[in-house]
């Protein structure tokens, strides 16, 4: 497995739209607790807020790939990548 899948409940997307900043954080700190720590690497942080700021309109499932390469400007991207949702596939 070098991937988790995974899509924002209904909470999270209204968690997500009101405070984003906030959810960012708290949302990555709970997924973190139900999975190994070996699979956070930073791109999987990078991964994480692209989709969770980066494509607010993504409404689907996305992936979290641990082994895909670091991309700490991944926010350059945005409105550069045709479709949206291709904005955090690097």
């Amino acid at each position: 497995m070098n991937q988790l899948s995974m899509e924002l409940s209904s909470w999270g997307r209204s968690d997500v739209i009101l405070n984003a900043g906030q959810f960012v954080n708290s949302g990555w700190n709970l997924l973190k607790t139900k999975y190994p720590e070996w699979m956070f690497t930073p791109t999987m942080r990078q991964q994480w807020e692209c989709h969770v700021l980066g494509g607010i309109a993504e409404w689907g499932t996305f992936d979290l790939e641990y082994d895909r390469r670091s991309l700490p400007n991944w926010r350059d991207r945005i409105g550069r990548v045709s479709p949206l949702s291709a904005t955090c596939n690097w």
